[in-house]
């Protein structure tokens, strides 16, 4: 059998290329969603070389998961509103899941191979390609599709997470995901 140029090309890249990392932003310390006020935003499937961002204060720690193991990427975070200002770098040694929480508040995360830039993403943040999460989830365990919302909408959803998690299910029920189903116990 003869292999081409081209196939090999086409074999080595597909062999090097990176899976989608998924990121999530934690209102809580750790990485931990376990609280009932906790607030998730989560970034699903994060091309490599894109920013996470979200607009809000903040978060207290930023989870990449889903990282691929056999290959050690920079794993990287913003803060200062969105992707602003990159902060802290790791590497992702073989490591499936990282937490970063050494520099918050985080407003911005994402990932890629290793490169010298330092203030923004190659091919990202210093060309404007910050993408904001797509879900959210409340302590309670509900979580929220925030893909067809307008700026405004989004920018409210999220204050009113912070505020009073029962009136998101009021006032946003129709981006429910899943929601959490309330206990007979009594």
């Amino acid at each position: 059998m003869k292999l081409s140029l081209s196939s090999l090309l086409v074999t080595a890249a597909c062999v090097y290329s990176v899976a989608a990392v998924n990121v999530t932003f934690f209102t809580t310390p750790n990485c931990d969603s376990n609280s009932g006020s906790a607030i998730r935003y989560i970034c699903i499937d994060l091309a490599p070389e894109t920013c996470c961002g979200i607009s809000l204060p903040g978060a207290r720690t930023v989870e990449f998961r889903a990282v691929p193991t056999n290959q050690n990427l920079e794993l990287r975070s913003c803060r200062g509103g969105r992707c602003l200002r990159r902060t802290a770098d790791d590497s992702s040694r073989g490591r499936g899941i990282i937490c970063f929480t050494r520099e918050p508040p985080y407003t911005g995360a994402g990932y890629g191979r290793f490169t010298r830039k330092r203030n923004g993403f190659e091919g990202g943040a210093d060309k404007g390609e910050c993408v904001r999460p797509q879900e959210m989830q409340l302590g309670d365990g509900s979580k929220f599709n925030l893909t067809s919302l307008s700026d405004a909408d989004y920018a409210k959803i999220g204050e009113l997470a912070q505020k009073n998690q029962s009136s998101v299910v009021e006032q946003f029920g129709q981006l429910v995901i899943t929601a959490q189903i309330p206990s007979n116990d009594k």
